[in-house]
């Protein structure tokens, strides 16, 4: 066999090698793709039924911040905080659970899980103040959620005007209506309506008075460093528009006792905040007072 024939069937060789070789490679590769996007599925999926655990397995408890009345200084009502059991921070931040929660699309299911250990609390309460429970948007949004949180309050058995419904104002510029039937159809039945964040829109008082709000929560960004007569002003002006929506002001984050004084110097109604009470675990609202 010549030179010329043996180099011929050497480079064959290597094509054909070549060939099968990064075809092996490309379908491995392919393979691996496959595998790290079900890796990626069953990662997704795992978060999901571990926040359905952390329900099911009554991992999420609540603590209580009582809110005063400015001019008593008496506790008048709590505003329920929803923690996590565990070791593991990225599950029990709250800013963790609640973002894994969302990209779960659990929030509906979550919300009502929350709001049904608002009512057994509630239900053990002999003062007859309020308690606020906080809903997301996406649940307060869908048709139907005011019949099931009537429902459910009234199969735990607590008079409608015992609980709260809390919703960040934020969450209302964008509503398309129905947000506004929900909280209609709850106010009209006897539920008490807190609107949180208000500071951090720029919601008309029109726009306020139209989600029939009794109380809205201003934030410590509006008092923590008052130094000059506009700031003063700013701050007042604010709790004017809630008051002139037929709404109490209250002031949360309330932190020492020049930022009191600034609050109540403001004409606000409320106050909140660790210069006066911590959020505390507890049985019932009578341990809390």
């Amino acid at each position: 066999m010549s030179g010329m024939s043996l180099l011929f069937i050497g480079f064959m060789f290597v094509i054909i090698f070549a060939v099968v070789f990064f075809g092996i490679i490309s379908k491995r590769s392919e393979q691996g793709s496959a595998r790290v996007d079900r890796l990626i599925e069953l990662n997704e999926l795992s978060e999901r039924k571990k926040m359905e655990k952390f329900m099911y397995d009554n991992d999420f408890y609540q603590v209580f911040q009582p809110f005063i009345d400015s001019k008593t200084e008496q506790i008048v009502g709590f505003e329920a905080l929803t923690r996590l059991d565990g070791e593991d921070e990225s599950d029990t931040m709250p800013v963790n659970f609640l973002k894994k929660i969302k990209e779960q699309n659990l929030f509906e299911k979550f919300d009502m899980f929350v709001f049904k250990k608002c009512c057994d609390w509630i239900k053990k309460d002999e003062s007859g103040m309020v308690v606020t429970c906080n809903f997301s948007q996406e649940t307060l949004a869908a048709d139907g959620t005011a019949d099931r949180i009537i429902k459910l309050a009234d199969d735990v058995g607590i008079s409608h005007n015992k609980a709260a419904i809390e919703i960040i104002a934020a969450a209302l510029k964008g509503d398309d209506g129905g947000i506004r039937r929900n909280l209609g159809v709850l106010k009209d039945s006897g539920f008490r309506i807190y609107i949180d964040d208000f500071e951090k829109t720029e919601m008309s008082c029109d726009e306020l008075r139209t989600f029939r709000p009794d109380v809205v929560k201003l934030g410590r960004e509006l008092f923590e460093n008052i130094h000059t007569k506009e700031e003063r002003l700013y701050f007042k002006n604010m709790i004017e528009i809630v008051k002139a929506a037929d709404a109490k002001a209250l002031c949360e984050g309330v932190e020492s006792g020049e930022q009191a004084d600034a609050v109540k110097e403001s004409g606000c109604d409320l106050m909140q905040g660790y210069y006066f009470h911590k959020p505390m675990r507890a049985d019932s609202p009578n341990d809390l007072l």
